[in-house]
Parts: C-alpha cells; structure tokens; sequence
C-alpha cells in the first residue's frame, strides 16, 4: 500500500491528481488542512495490467474477467472431461428416447444410439429390491428380456 499525504491547494497538480483519483471538491476547499489518501496499486488477475476505476474492481476489462473465470472453471483433467461427456451424452439419449415420463426400450435400441451402461449419477434402490440408475434425472430399470423401463425423477 502506498500513501500519499496531498496539500490541499489549488496547484495544478493536485487538480489534476483530484480528477484522476476522483476526490470530490469537499476534501480541497480548505488550503490548510491535509489529505490522506491511501491508494493501492492494483493490477489485473488475468493480464497484470494497472487498474484504473473502483477500489474493489479486480480485472482491468470485461475481456479479462471472462478469461480469467474461463480459466479458473474448466475441466481440469481429461478424465473428468470425458467422464462429463458420457453423461451428457446418457442423458441425450435417454431424454431423446422418453418423452414423456415413462416408456420402454430394448438394449439394443440404447446401444445403437451409443448408450453406455457404465456411467450414471445415482442408484436408487426401491423398497422391493429393484434397482434404477439414474443419469441425473433420467433414469432406467433392468427389466426382463433385454428391456429397460426409462423414467423421470419429478
């Protein structure tokens, strides 16, 4: 932090640093009194750049502050990228085939469409032992014969 104790004159280099760091006309009415003034040299997160403006601003432009938070939100590894694509792709096809709230399909029919059984979200388990996996709110029961009954969590 660096502090700068300005006179409060009407010299142009105060008038000057006054627009610049916007302190109102209050502060420099009175010649014998001083000003502590108390700034801190801020630099941009994403480029390092000075920051010019407010005092709790934290990127130097709208640019900035999207790349940085682009950055800090992206999948960091590729196994969590891949895994993220699997379920959205289950999910696709699971909403695709059932448009309404409950129907049924073959194995073969969610295979064909590139269904792959190994990744869901969640496994309730019923009262009698039945068990649905759950790709977020889509979800399938194993049933017999080689079909799947294909519900939605409300």
């Amino acid at each position: 932090m660096k502090v700068q104790i300005l006179s409060l004159t009407r010299t142009p280099e105060f008038l000057k640093l006054r627009s610049k760091l916007f302190i109102p006309k209050k502060y420099s009415s009175n010649s014998k009194r001083f000003l502590l003034y108390f700034s801190m040299e801020k630099s941009c997160l994403e480029c390092g750049e000075k920051i010019i403006g407010r005092t709790d601003k934290k990127f130097c432009s709208d640019y900035c502050r999207n790349a940085y938070h682009n950055n800090a939100n992206k999948d960091s590894s590729k196994l969590i990228r891949n895994t993220n694509n699997l379920l959205r792709k289950n999910y696709r096809i699971l909403e695709e085939l059932n448009p309404k709230d409950k129907t049924s399909v073959t194995r073969t029919k969610l295979l064909s469409k590139g269904f792959n059984f190994e990744f869901f979200t969640s496994i309730y388990t019923t009262k009698t032992g039945n068990q649905y996996f759950f790709v977020y709110d889509q979800g399938y029961l194993k049933l017999e014969n080689d079909f799947f009954a294909l519900v939605r969590r409300n």
